[in-house]
């Protein structure tokens, strides 16, 4: 007996997709490497953990704006965005088992279930929005067509590790910006 037709192209496809999701992985993390080194982030090591990679990404944007004189915190709101994105994902998970088995027995428990969905869309949203926040400075530091770059992130993902990967050489616009530091307290009060 032999494998069923079906089965087999199932198993191709699923392979197919599988492996452009490895290579998407693997050139995402290479670029977003280099890009790290570029801006001499510390650990750019991190770029190839999975959840550690926004850090890093959010850590590139923070040191763009800073070079500008402005501090953000993007690396701290997209590490911990994806942190409450792991938890809402686990509360999800938790109220599709808790409406399975009380179905018939509660409607309360479709209405918990309909707030977990709209949460949890609104996180990732709210996510994607950040991230796209991060990916605009990076494209604007080393593009005037920065703007078009973002679309083409938004409406083909798939597109930023080579958009990243053609940045890494080019000079950085932020690069012509005096580093900046705290102000320094050299103590004028006592040295009256």
């Amino acid at each position: 007996m032999g494998v069923p037709a079906g089965l087999l192209m199932l198993i191709t496809v699923a392979m197919v997709f599988v492996g452009i999701a490895i290579a998407y992985y693997v050139l995402y993390s290479i670029s977003l490497y280099k890009m790290a080194k570029k801006y001499e982030i510390p650990a750019p090591g991190l770029a190839w953990v999975p959840y550690a990679s926004y850090w890093i990404l959010g850590s590139i944007a923070d040191k763009i704006k800073l070079r500008s004189g402005k501090k953000t915190n993007s690396a701290l709101i997209l590490t911990i965005g994806h942190g409450v994105f792991v938890v809402a994902l686990i509360g999800l998970v938790f109220s599709m088992t808790l409406f399975a088995s009380m179905l018939y027995y509660e409607t309360s428990v479709l209405i918990g279930m309909v707030i977990s969905y709209v949460l949890f869309i609104g996180i990732i949203i709210a996510l994607y929005v950040f991230a796209y926040i991060a990916y605009y400075r990076i494209y604007k530091d080393h593009s005037d067509s920065a703007v078009g770059w973002l679309l083409l992130s938004i409406f083909e993902p798939i597109a930023i590790p080579f958009i990243l990967f053609s940045m890494i050489k080019k000079q950085s616009r932020s690069e012509q910006f005096v580093s900046y530091s705290a102000p320094q307290d050299d103590n004028s009060f006592y040295n009256q």
